[in-house]
């Protein structure tokens, strides 16, 4: 599944577009636009594939996945990348952007993964765990996620790069393109750990600034503490409207078209605070609310 050839797979997959918001999801169940790096690395462990391993062991959507090496434990000293392309149609201005996915890890305190971006084709890159605070990034769901050990299960990454990006894509040569580069690092203990897995990453575009992401006055939630019932009023409603819900950990519990006036049974859910993501084609919004009996 490795490659050194460049141009040959930068295809872009999944491909959902709207009157204002455009999705491009890659699940490595089909062809995406990524590219592992065995010229720079050539011994590079990241694979796609149906994950066998003792921790990583199965993709989030089956059967495939990303993962550092898809049946064995890494080695130590290693350095694995890979990089994902993200293009946009030059008569579509972004003003807003966000890098959303699940991801799995298993390692020692000191093994650890990167994730940079760069808007002027990787002449210079911006690491977004470390520059975040310098460039105005913001964390959503969960705040600011820690790549290092492990994650003791299925984790969500989510981050708004909506200042940077509209600078960078207004301004920048190479503002049609957006290279991102995730880089697995193991350290020399010689303890064999799994790595690192992502699978369903999503990244979000907008035009004619009409997304807003985190928009939570946009809807309203009651009654929040709820028991069984929830009830969800919108403002400015939409074409293609979803409610999603997310537990704490960032895991997806629920997932349906939105219907006006129809209430959502919690009583499934167990006491504890969850966030909901109301979306359509014009914006997406989230807000929290609590599951208490």
């Amino acid at each position: 599944m490795k490659t050194i050839l460049l141009t040959a797979y930068l295809i872009l997959a999944g491909i959902l577009q709207g009157q204002g918001r455009i999705s491009f999801e890659r699940d490595f169940d089909g062809r995406s636009g990524y590219l592992i790096d065995t010229v720079k690395h050539p011994n590079s462990r990241w694979q796609v594939g149906k994950p066998r391993k003792q921790v990583l062991d199965s993709a989030l959507s089956t059967p495939n996945a990303i993962v550092t090496d898809t049946l064995n434990p890494l080695p130590p000293n290693d350095t694995s990348i890979f990089y994902l392309w993200h293009f946009r149609d030059k008569d579509w201005p972004f003003h807003v952007f966000g890098l959303d996915f699940y991801y799995k890890m298993d390692g020692d305190s000191t093994d650890y993964g990167t994730i940079e971006v760069s808007g002027d084709s990787g002449k210079t890159w911006i690491n977004i765990m470390t520059q975040d605070s310098l460039y105005n990034f913001k964390w959503w769901f969960n705040g600011k996620p820690d790549l290092r050990g492990s994650s003791n299960g299925w984790k969500r990454f989510f981050v708004d790069m909506m200042t940077w990006s509209s600078y960078i894509l207004k301004d920048s040569a190479a503002a049609d393109t957006l290279l991102f580069r995730f880089t697995y690092i193991t350290d020399s203990d010689t303890m064999p750990n799994d790595g690192w897995m992502l699978d369903n990453i999503d990244l979000y575009d907008a035009y004619e600034n009409i997304w807003e992401l985190n928009t939570s006055s946009l809807i309203h939630l009651y009654p929040n503490p709820v028991s069984d019932e929830l009830c969800l009023d919108v403002k400015h409603t939409g074409l293609n409207q979803r409610i999603r819900i997310f537990d704490y950990s960032g895991k997806l519990l629920y997932d349906k078209p939105y219907v006006a006036g129809q209430a959502i049974h919690t009583g499934c859910f167990s006491n504890g605070v969850y966030q909901l993501e109301y979306s359509n084609y014009h914006v997406v919004a989230l807000k929290k609310f609590v599951v208490q009996r």
